[in-house]
C-alpha cells in the first residue's frame, strides 16, 4: 500500500510539468478572459486524466496501511471536499476555455485515467 502511495505522489510533479499554466494563481484569480491563459494546451498526463492531482490525493489517503474510525471519517470528509472542489475548478476552466474545455471533458475522464482515442 505504501508503494502505491509513493507512485501516486510521483504523479504530482509530472502533472505540474505538463501544465505549468495551471499554477499561475495570480492570473487565474484575476479576470477569466486574461489573454495569457486563454489557450488550452493538453499534453502529457492530461491526455489520460483531467485532474491527476485529485486522483493522486485520493490514492494517497485511501491507501493508508492502517485505518481507524477517526481516519475513515476524516478521509470521507476530505474526499467530499476534493470532489466538490474539482467541480468548482472545472466550472472555472469551462468559463476560461469555453467549448474547447467542454470537448476535452467529453474526451478525457476527470478522475479515472483512460487511454486517449487519438
Amino acid at each position: 500500500m505504501i508503494s502505491i502511495q509513493v507512485i501516486a505522489a510521483l504523479v504530482a510533479p509530472r502533472a505540474l510539468t505538463d501544465a505549468p499554466h495551471r499554477f499561475k494563481l495570480r492570473l487565474q484569480l484575476g479576470q477569466v478572459d486574461n489573454k495569457e491563459l486563454n489557450h488550452l494546451k493538453i499534453k502529457g498526463i492530461y491526455k489520460w486524466i483531467r485532474d491527476p492531482f485529485l486522483l493522486s490525493g485520493l490514492v494517497i489517503i485511501w491507501f493508508t496501511p492502517f485505518m481507524t474510525l477517526n481516519l475513515l471519517l476524516i478521509y470521507v470528509l476530505i474526499t467530499i471536499y476534493l470532489v466538490f472542489g474539482s467541480f468548482h475548478w472545472e466550472k472555472r476552466l469551462v468559463e476560461q476555455f469555453g467549448t474547447e474545455y467542454k470537448e476535452y471533458q467529453t474526451e478525457v475522464n476527470r478522475i479515472l485515467p483512460r487511454v486517449p482515442n487519438k
